[in-house]
């Protein structure tokens, strides 16, 4: 059975592709994000009806390009590299 360090671990190995920091698990982002980061977090396991359920999050962080502007553009093509890299 997989369990919730499976799931990290296998993420942490795909996220590598991105080339931009990963932040280790446990670990929270704080202040002004000067540069690109990964934040992934597997949730605890909880019981189902045939196998253990589990939820896991990759959070893809990008700096603003001004106080009051996003990068969208940015995180948008993160989010598509995403998309192809974690479809499994």
């Amino acid at each position: 059975m997989i369990v919730t360090t499976d799931i990290g671990n296998i993420l942490y190995r795909d996220c590598k592709a991105f080339g931009i920091a990963i932040v280790p698990d446990g670990e929270t982002l704080t202040g002004e994000l000067t540069s690109e980061r990964i934040v992934i977090h597997t949730k605890k396991q909880q019981p189902g009806k045939y196998w253990k359920k589990s939820f896991a999050e990759v959070n893809l962080c990008v700096p603003n390009l001004s106080e009051n502007e996003a990068n969208t553009i940015r995180l948008n093509e993160l989010e598509r590299k995403a998309d192809k890299l974690l479809d499994d």
